[in-house]
């Protein structure tokens, strides 16, 4: 690829030249293509992924909109990029919850379930809930994060006699309110 530095003609340049090239800005970069070639026709799959796009951009336009939101987005872009940008590759990417450790839950008050979620930008929140093998609550709330970064930890704040079998959820959502749901069972 060829590469010029401290071009004066070409420095700031944008738009279409001769029908032919298009140039663009990326950060401090100028970058020259060819004009894109459209045929009109939308194939298969297309329309939901463009529907997909035109919804990140709706959830970028307010997340940057937001103060602390784009503080936030712009702490952890990079070079050449904004924290539009950022927002933009955050709403197609759901956190992943890696484990959800039940080892400590007794099933006394106090006993303890630790959740590792993890995520491109950030998790926001973790939920656990707590069923009977018939489906019935025996509870649910909110995990707290560990100071360590990915790890969250719920309370037990009802005593569950019979625990064997129980099912515990964890429910992970992040900023563009992706959710991710990891389910074990209980021995």
């Amino acid at each position: 690829m060829a590469q010029s530095t401290d071009n004066v003609v070409m420095h700031g340049m944008k738009g279409l030249i001769g029908r032919m090239l298009v140039f663009r800005q990326k950060g401090d970069k100028t970058i020259v293509s060819r004009r894109p070639k459209r045929s009109g026709i939308i194939p298969p799959g297309q329309k939901v992924i463009n529907d997909k796009f035109q919804l990140a951009a709706v959830y970028a336009v307010a997340a940057i909109a937001d103060a602390p939101t784009r503080d936030a987005y712009d702490l952890v872009a990079g070079p050449n990029q904004s924290a539009y940008n950022l927002a933009i590759a955050d709403y197609f990417i759901a956190p992943t919850i890696h484990d959800v450790d039940a080892n400590a839950y007794t099933g006394a008050v106090g006993s303890k379930i630790r959740v590792h979620a993890t995520d491109d930008f950030m998790v926001k929140t973790v939920k656990v809930s707590i069923t009977h093998p018939d489906g019935t609550l025996v509870e649910e709330g909110m995990a707290v994060q560990e100071a360590d970064g990915p790890h969250w930890i719920y309370t037990a704040t009802l005593a569950n006699a019979s625990k064997s079998g129980n099912k515990v959820k964890a429910t992970a959502t992040d900023l563009p309110a992706n959710v991710t749901v990891k389910e074990i069972t209980l021995p």
